[in-house]
């Protein structure tokens, strides 16, 4: 969903604009500086639920003697870290690519791994959704699942809307909280399936 869609539906729930261009309608003015804000704090909520974004991450395995430890800390290396995923670490070397071994957590997002000369690990963490700016192209595609972006606006309107009508703005934050209840619920199965992470700290 693009960021002038989003925009779009959010006036809609709000009832600011009826015409063909919502955007350029002038109830919709007061609107759009503030909606920037109202965005990114609903796609932080979003993603704390558990609807990441699923980025890879290329780390050097070597630089040290084979059995050192390396420590890298994902969130200072990635700027969009929001959490490991504990299930997808590989090892690559000339003899192929296999699931690492003896890799270890510390804290939010420090992880240790073995030092393996010549080898290359992939990590694949969850990252936070890009920022809305006030300069953001409505063409963009906002990195969000169908499933959350539907309720973006719901929350956006329910931000904006609270001085107009608080009833409707109150409506709105319930159905949006109701939405997130049952992403948080799915994210819970699907990690709920998965084989526990090995980590020596006990982290994850």
């Amino acid at each position: 969903m693009t960021w002038g869609e989003i925009k779009t539906i959010t006036l809609q729930k709000m009832f600011a604009s009826g015409g063909d261009d919502p955007l350029g309608d002038d109830l919709a003015l007061p609107y759009l500086p503030a909606m920037p804000y109202a965005a990114n704090e609903g796609l932080h909520l979003l993603a704390a639920a558990g609807r990441f974004l699923q980025r890879a991450l290329t780390l050097d395995a070597g630089g040290e003697p084979a059995g050192h430890m390396l420590r890298y800390d994902l969130r200072d290396i990635t700027g969009d870290f929001y959490a490991l995923d504990t299930e997808q670490i590989y090892l690559e070397t000339d003899r192929g690519r296999t699931p690492a071994d003896g890799a270890q957590a510390e804290g939010e997002s420090i992880l240790w791994l073995p030092a393996v000369p010549g080898g290359v690990y992939t990590v694949y963490y969850y990252a936070y959704p890009a920022p809305v700016r006030d300069n953001t192209p409505d063409k963009q595609e906002l990195a969000l699942p169908p499933e959350a972006a539907v309720l973006l606006p719901l929350y956006m309107a329910s931000q904006l809307y609270k001085d107009d009508d608080a009833g409707l703005s109150a409506l709105y934050r319930q159905e949006f909280d109701v939405g997130l209840e049952h992403l948080r619920r799915s994210a819970a199965r699907f990690r709920g399936g998965r084989g526990a992470f090995r980590s020596a700290t006990g982290w994850w």
